[in-house]
């Protein structure tokens, strides 16, 4: 694979009280964002791998600074705390309002945890920057008959439904059935996020990983570019106290 764009980073990141240093690599697929005066978008997924423990901290930062330092435009950092409600319900027996609550309150700590890398960034949630759109509802009516009349669009669909349907997940929700619709229902979700978001203006999209047929789908239609933005830690190491610092000298 190639990679168009590569960089490096180094700072500091503190975490559960302890501060860290490291140096992290950055490189995406494409270069055509790089000092766009375009809106761009970061996706902040609740549950990823990606943020968690001291190196999530550092990937964090060094994908909002590189960002930050190389695009021109206006920048959205979205917390996507309501995007996959309908399977994350099913762990307390389908009850999608507790779940929302969980993942609103998860989404918060998220923004707190992260606000020190956001300055200049416009920090939203999915709850209430996507949700509430006054386009909403018809947009996800959309969804829904284009899921009936375009064969293509209904195969990506079902395609990622059954790719996100892990060995882990067997164990978990042995009915494929109901983890279906309820994928189904999240994917619905997600490509109702996307049009949205094209509609308020982002042109880039950045994401830690790599996109699904449904995504593959509906930014080709639009035009709306995503970026896969590969982080990695290269090296780190935990930084000592001022009270260590004080006994070594002893």
């Amino acid at each position: 694979m190639k990679y168009l764009w590569k960089s490096f980073y180094s700072g500091q990141s503190s975490y559960l009280g302890s501060v860290y240093e490291g140096q992290v690599k950055c490189k995406t697929e494409r270069s055509d964002w790089i000092n766009t005066p375009l809106p761009v978008v970061v996706l902040a997924s609740v549950r990823s791998q990606f943020h968690e423990m001291e190196e999530g901290s550092l990937k964090m930062q060094a994908l909002l600074s590189l960002i930050s330092e190389n695009v021109q435009g206006e920048k959205t950092f979205l917390i996507t705390d309501c995007a996959h409600l309908h399977v994350f319900s099913l762990i307390i027996n389908g009850d999608i309002e507790t779940a929302k609550k969980m993942e609103v309150l998860n989404g918060n700590k998220l923004a707190t945890r992260f606000q020190p890398f956001l300055e200049g960034w416009n920090c939203v949630f999915w709850h209430s920057y996507i949700s509430t759109d006054s386009e909403y509802s018809s947009y996800q009516k959309k969804i829904r008959d284009k899921y009936q009349s375009d064969p293509l669009f209904r195969s990506c669909i079902d395609r990622d439904i059954k790719k996100s349907y892990s060995e882990e997940k067997v164990v978990k929700f042995p009915n494929f059935s109901f983890f279906s619709q309820k994928t189904f229902e999240d994917l619905v979700e997600q490509a109702v996020g996307l049009y949205i978001l094209y509609k308020k203006g982002h042109r880039f999209l950045f994401y830690p990983g790599k996109s699904n047929a449904l995504y593959d789908y509906v930014v080709n239609e639009l035009s709306f570019f995503y970026i896969n933005f590969d982080v990695s830690i290269v090296k780190k190491k935990k930084m000592k106290t001022a009270l260590q610092k004080s006994t070594d000298v002893r």
